[in-house]
């Protein structure tokens, strides 16, 4: 089973860090934290973040000021729960 939570300003070295090792398929999630951080969704490139966890970081999702939704979550399980969740929420 997979928690799946907003994710705030202070997960930003952990997001980071996952994203970073799948960087050649994070790079607009790893852009956009750059230029707008997390937990600033009303920036241009900001967006709302979203994690799975199952102890551990092992996907993330953002929801951008512009409707685009995308996703790092490598295992198909947590890309499930984290889609359910952040659905129930928005």
């Amino acid at each position: 089973m997979y928690e799946v939570r907003k994710l705030q300003a202070e997960d930003a070295e952990s997001v980071r860090a996952f994203l970073e090792t799948r960087a050649e398929s994070s790079m607009f999630l790893l852009s956009n934290i750059a230029a707008a951080g997390i937990g600033n969704p009303n920036l241009r490139y900001g967006g709302d973040y979203w994690g799975a966890f199952d102890g551990r970081l092992v996907g993330v999702l953002g929801h951008f000021w512009n409707h685009n939704v995308i996703l790092q979550v490598p295992n198909a399980a947590a890309r499930v729960a984290l889609l359910a969740e952040v659905r129930k929420a928005l």
